[in-house]
């Protein structure tokens, strides 16, 4: 009996099991199905406006906010769509997606850095700080909020505020290169060169994700440098920014001012009519062609 008892008990426990996979199944389906045709309609949304077909993007980003509301991809629908509405300065819309995308649940507090970047592009610095302040706030340990913050003194010129957003930022993550590049930036602006410099070599020494934060590094420490007399440096610095970008006007024109200190006046010609002719409106590159062609 015992046996037949265990039997049974086995048979109706398989039975359940089955039930379950039956119940279960569809609904798997379903949201496989749904989840099929979110990505199909994001994927219509950004090929149409690869081929700039803008009001048939929006189309699709409204059909694929309609196919689950409750789908986790939602959130990043809205942030495409906000951007979209930003590129086609219908900035009241874009306001309206990042801030629904901010709210829904569960929270992503990486939306108050992206509407927080946003207000900063409308130049509503206000606005701005009070979203990485916010998300500082939830997130303490969060370095990204204290860089932000600095993002927006550093465009209101409030450069010793910046430093401290900064130096917050490094506290939490001291490998941050964007935090020492824009440090060294706020540096530069108050004259602190001996500072700026040891910040770039600093960044230069972490791994950087886009070959222009490395040509940023090397052409502020090239101009630290170059300030500070140490002209053999500068025009190291200089030669490895124009390494990544060999028509910057700016290295080049550096870089002639370094040769022409140093006495080599071949190599300051050179470089100050490349730059002449990357930007014929500098009317200080100008002068400086005349005076070494002694005109």
């Amino acid at each position: 009996m015992a046996i037949l008892r265990y039997g049974c008990r086995r048979r109706v426990a398989l039975i359940a099991g089955l039930c379950g996979v039956v119940a279960i199944a569809p609904a798997q389906g379903w949201a496989q199905s749904l989840s099929e045709k979110l990505t199909r309609k994001i994927g219509e949304a950004q090929k149409a406006e690869v081929g700039r077909n803008f009001e048939r993007a929006l189309s699709a980003y409204d059909e694929a906010l309609q196919v689950d509301p409750d789908a986790p991809d939602i959130r990043q629908v809205l942030k495409m769509r906000a951007r979209l509405f930003e590129q086609l300065k219908e900035f009241p819309r874009a306001e309206r997606d990042l801030t629904a995308a901010l709210n829904l649940d569960p929270p992503d507090l990486s939306f108050y850095v992206d509407r927080g970047y946003f207000y900063m592009r409308r130049g509503r610095y206000k606005d701005a700080m009070a979203d990485f302040t916010a998300g500082a706030r939830l997130d303490p340990k969060n370095s990204e909020f204290s860089f932000a913050a600095g993002r927006v003194e550093t465009a209101l010129g409030h450069h010793m505020l910046a430093i401290e957003c900064y130096n917050r930022a490094l506290d939490l993550d001291p490998r941050n290169a964007r935090a020492l590049l824009a440090r060294a930036e706020s540096n530069v602006h108050l004259g602190l060169l001996g500072k700026a410099r040891d910040d770039y070599a600093s960044a230069l020494a972490l791994p950087l994700s886009r070959p222009q934060d490395r040509y940023f590094a090397l052409l502020g420490r090239g101009y630290a440098a170059l300030m500070l007399g140490d002209l053999p440096a500068a025009v190291a610095d200089f030669d490895g920014a124009l390494a990544i970008d060999p028509g910057s006007h700016q290295a080049l024109a550096w870089r002639g001012y370094a040769y022409e200190k140093q006495g080599q006046r071949d190599l300051a010609l050179t470089d100050y009519e490349r730059a002449a002719a990357f930007d014929p409106s500098d009317t200080v590159m100008r002068a400086n062609l005349r005076r070494l062609r002694g005109e």
